[in-house]
């Protein structure tokens, strides 16, 4: 559930919704947003919207329950660091080497 109301007549109210295509790929799963005031949806584990409401209602969806997990929701946020550690001193390292000739 949300409480998008205050965003009403704003970009915003499709940005957050644009945000849960993001953690639905992420997390590999489906996400369904219920909001009191703004769009209410589903979207599958691809990202794929299947359901996007704007007009108030009720809507009733069915989503697969998965038992898999993505990498981001094994490790999180510690494997991001680690990826971005690792890309910035390949990074230093190309520009050290760069920097020989």
């Amino acid at each position: 559930m949300t409480n998008d109301a205050w965003f009403v007549g704003s970009s915003e109210l499709r940005e957050h919704f644009a945000a849960d295509v993001f953690r639905a790929v992420e997390t590999r799963r489906f996400l369904i947003q219920s909001a009191n005031g703004g769009i209410s949806g589903l979207v599958d584990a691809r990202g794929r919207i299947l359901v996007e409401e704007e007009e108030e209602g009720v809507t009733l969806v069915q989503a697969a329950r998965r038992r898999d997990r993505s990498a981001y929701s094994s490790w999180g946020e510690p494997l991001s660091y680690a990826l971005l550690a690792v890309g910035g001193g390949a990074g230093l390292l190309w520009r050290r080497e760069e920097g020989r000739d």
